[in-house]
């Protein structure tokens, strides 16, 4: 403003000034936002003052007005916060029903390779990535919160971190299928299978309701029980034992990540009871 005021720059310098203001004003717009909104209100004192030639009050308006607009989104912030500690577990809840489903439609595909089915699965790996974005951007929002209201940090983010694991070793099993279209049937998964489907809908209802869960069912026990079963001709012996061995290495991971989360939810919950 005490540029303009003083040197009364043509207007072709005013097109430089302002350009350059614009360019360092969103050149650090990620940086640091108190640099940013300072270039940005040189960039509109030089852009006004082509229809407003008196910059000084320009500058004097844009001041006020910045002060009166703070102090209204500070109120606003302190009297009616967007409350979204509330819709956090709901968030969170829904990433991880989008992997159970995800879990359990691989895994069938290894008990069963007559149910995989390609749109099917797909669909569910996408509605598994957007629920992750949901969940991730919910609990940042929490954290603008005023402090009262924020979410437990270490439980969002412990939850958040134990569902990637399993979504992640489910991403591993699809590549498999897919890097191995003629696959054979692993029947002796399917008792197994249900019992991670259960344990991850006890997790589910768990979150949401802001609960621990009383008991899960015994997984590990479930994996040490599995056995191949039927008669495997020689051919098909050494592949059907490697994709066991690939689905139980995943599935331990999985059946450790339930295990992290229902600590979790008992450590953080249980005093709310």
């Amino acid at each position: 403003t005490v540029l303009v005021s003083v040197l009364a720059p043509t207007h072709a310098l005013l097109v430089v000034l302002d350009a350059v203001m614009a360019y360092l004003a969103f050149s650090v717009l990620y940086v640091n936002y108190a640099i940013f909104s300072t270039f940005l209100t040189m960039e509109t004192v030089f852009l006004l003052t082509f229809v407003t030639p008196q910059p000084l009050m320009t500058a004097a308006d844009r001041a006020i007005d910045t002060a009166v607009g703070g102090v209204l989104a500070l109120l606003i912030y302190a009297l009616w916060p967007t409350w979204e500690l509330s819709q956090v577990p709901s968030n969170i809840a829904k990433r991880l029903e989008a992997i159970r489903r995800y879990v359990v439609a691989i895994l069938e595909a290894y008990a069963n390779p007559d149910t995989y089915d390609a749109l099917t699965v797909h669909n569910l790996r996408m509605e598994v990535r957007l629920a992750r974005s949901n969940a991730e951007a919910s609990v940042e929002r929490s954290l603008q919160e005023p402090e009262p209201h924020r979410v437990d940090l270490d439980l969002a983010q412990g939850l958040l971190r134990a569902a990637d694991a399993i979504a992640q070793s489910i991403l591993t099993l699809e590549a498999n299928l897919l890097d191995n279209p003629s696959r054979h049937a692993l029947p002796e998964l399917i008792p197994l299978i249900r019992n991670v489907d259960e344990s991850l809908r006890l997790l589910v209802t768990a979150i949401r309701e802001g609960r621990p869960v009383k008991a899960l069912p015994n997984l590990q026990k479930e994996l040490q029980a599995m056995k191949p079963t039927g008669k495997l001709d020689t051919s098909t012996y050494d592949e059907t034992r490697a994709d066991l061995r690939l689905v139980t290495a995943e599935v331990k991971r999985i059946i450790r990540s339930i295990n992290v989360m229902n600590q979790l939810l008992a450590t953080k919950l249980e005093k709310y009871e």
